[in-house]
């Protein structure tokens, strides 16, 4: 992701696919630990797990079969 970002600010536009992949992925695995926190009934604001620092529009642009996926795993482990 860093090297994605200094790509870009040094003007190369094939940074900004790899970029947004990684953010992708990142809220997926976000967005999966809060759904398993709350499953749980962990509270996720007491464990870290927080949504309110991303944006809807963002969180609605999140490949719902990786957050499943990633559910899916997490969920596993604690089973």
């Amino acid at each position: 992701m860093l090297i994605a970002y200094e790509c870009a600010k040094q003007g190369n536009d094939k940074a900004e696919a790899p970029a947004l992949r990684f953010l992708a992925k990142a809220v997926a695995l976000e967005s999966a630990i809060v759904k398993v926190c709350k499953q749980l009934k962990v509270d996720v604001y007491a464990a870290g797990c927080l949504e309110d620092d991303v944006s809807p529009e963002v969180i609605e642009m999140t490949d719902k079969a990786l957050v499943k996926q990633y559910v899916d795993m997490f969920a596993g482990l604690i089973i």
